[in-house]
């Protein structure tokens, strides 16, 4: 596996718009590559669609271990879980791996003004409350519960939210900005515009929390699909002669017992609120890269979205994740910007760790 991506990323000869461009450091909560980029059917991504065809998308990009917090310390350390120690939802880095310095770190370090907004670390165990280390202030709507993502209309939302109804989807007409994705956007379209007055370039992490469950995208991205149009198929019985080890039992999906069979119903409904949560967040993806042209930055700034594991919705019985099956392992990874290769894409294996020493090196 590649421990640089750039010698994947840059057509020969390019350069860079400066010497230190600004960093937009995109990410998502449960996303499997579900994006018509990655030729999905049905799935509407036309932002990331966007992103993709002016950058480089990996095709066969991996997670090192399919759960949010070990994962995504993974990345802003660039330690694989076995060097952190973290391999469940509670360890805490700066406890088991007091040395590590964040991506985030690395570029404050080095000059640059580092601001993380929304769900970068993992929600519940961040790194120390207000993320000092690696922010130049203080992190910003990153510790909740997501079933504390409730709408909320005409007034400014606590942090952190109280916790609502434990339920699978939610599907509402509410404005974007009714949930915790469409308040990140707001606020990331806010610090772009302040970043466009600094001296200082920027390492912007933005961290939406969708397609995690619950589903509670707006009713207008559930109004994007057609039901009828949900597969089934795929909705399979565990593999003959596979280990019992690698199976688990999806607890994380609300009122479901170990051994509950969904109905059909069921499972097209949780299928279609994925859909409509990616393409919610797609959405609020496209408002943050809009104000990225807006404020003038899109030259001089080097973009990557990623996902911290994929998820199942049923196939071979599976749901959620945390196991080494592909649909978990699997996730979508694009970097764009000043040289990066237009629509390029990567059929070599590569690993969400190689993140961090890329940017570093870009």
């Amino acid at each position: 596996m590649f421990r640089l991506l750039t010698s994947c990323l840059f057509l020969a000869g390019a350069a860079l718009a400066a010497d230190r461009p600004n960093v937009l450091f995109l990410v998502a909560d449960d996303l499997r590559p579900d994006l018509g980029c990655y030729g999905h059917p049905l799935a509407q991504t036309p932002n990331l669609d966007a992103l993709a065809a002016r950058g480089t998308r990996f095709d066969r990009a991996y997670c090192q271990q399919a759960l949010c917090n070990p994962s995504r310390i993974s990345v802003m350390t660039g330690l694989r879980p076995d060097t952190t120690r973290a391999w469940t939802l509670t360890e805490k880095f700066r406890n088991t791996t007091p040395g590590a310095i964040t991506v985030a770190q690395h570029f404050k370090d080095h000059g640059y003004f580092s601001q993380g907004i929304g769900k970068v670390f993992h929600n519940w165990q961040n790194e120390v409350k207000d993320g000092s280390l690696s922010w130049s202030v203080p992190a910003q709507m990153h510790m909740a519960s997501h079933y504390a993502d409730t709408v909320l209309l005409d007034e400014k939302r606590e942090w952190p939210p109280p916790l609502g109804p434990r339920q699978r989807v939610e599907r509402l007409d509410v404005p974007d900005n009714a949930y915790f994705d469409g308040e990140i956007a707001d606020a990331a379209v806010e610090v772009l515009q302040e970043c466009a007055e600094m001296e200082e370039p920027f390492f912007l992490a933005v961290g939406f929390w969708n397609p995690h469950l619950p589903f509670n995208a707006p009713k207008r991205y559930w109004d994007l699909y057609d039901p009828s149009e949900i597969s089934l198929t795929e909705y399979d019985e565990w593999p003959e002669k596979t280990p019992r080890e690698a199976w688990h039992n999806g607890k994380e999906l609300p009122q479901r017992e170990p051994a509950e069979t969904l109905s059909a119903d069921e499972v097209r409904e949780l299928r279609h609120g994925y859909l409509a949560a990616t393409s919610y967040l797609d959405a609020q993806v496209g408002r943050v890269l809009d104000a990225v042209d807006e404020t003038g930055q899109t030259e001089n700034t080097i973009i990557v979205f990623w996902s911290d594991h994929g998820f199942h919705l049923g196939e071979k019985s599976l749901w959620c994740k945390t196991s080494n099956f592909e649909l978990d392992a699997r996730v979508p990874l694009i970097f764009a910007g000043p040289g990066v290769k237009a629509d390029g894409n990567v059929n070599g294996l590569v690993e969400l760790l190689d993140i961090y020493p890329t940017l570093v090196e870009l």
